[in-house]
């Protein structure tokens, strides 16, 4: 759900500079760059899961190279280092985007919206 937000967040985006709108742009890329960091921790622990289910799933094929689940291993492991570790990434999030950035407001609206949603 949050990538297919974030990828509509996007197009918003691009619309909003199409249209020469600052504002508008301003406001889908507020809330892009708050989902931007919680995405590519979530999805790249996610990744080496699943490449560690597939290790046992091949019985130990993670370590051997003929098979090419450690290179999937591996690159699963380095993702979470690109663009700066998930602990480094989970630090700017609160720490510029949410507080210095906002002063929480993006926290509000984000909890906002799925209260609306919850009804």
């Amino acid at each position: 759900s949050m990538i297919y937000h974030s990828a509509r967040y996007a197009d918003k985006m691009v619309q909003g500079i199409i249209n020469g709108d600052d504002e508008e742009f301003e406001k889908w890329d507020d809330k892009l760059g708050f989902y931007t960091p919680i995405l590519k921790g979530f999805l790249t622990e996610l990744g080496i899961e699943a490449a560690k289910h597939g290790q046992q799933v091949y019985g130990g094929h993670g370590y051997i190279k003929e098979w090419g689940m450690e290179l999937i291993a591996r690159d699963a492991r380095i993702a979470t280092m690109y663009e700066g570790t998930t602990g480094i990434q989970a630090l700017d999030l609160l720490g510029r985007k949410v507080i210095l950035q906002s002063k929480g407001k993006i926290i509000r609206d984000y909890t906002s919206s799925i209260m609306k949603w919850c009804g």
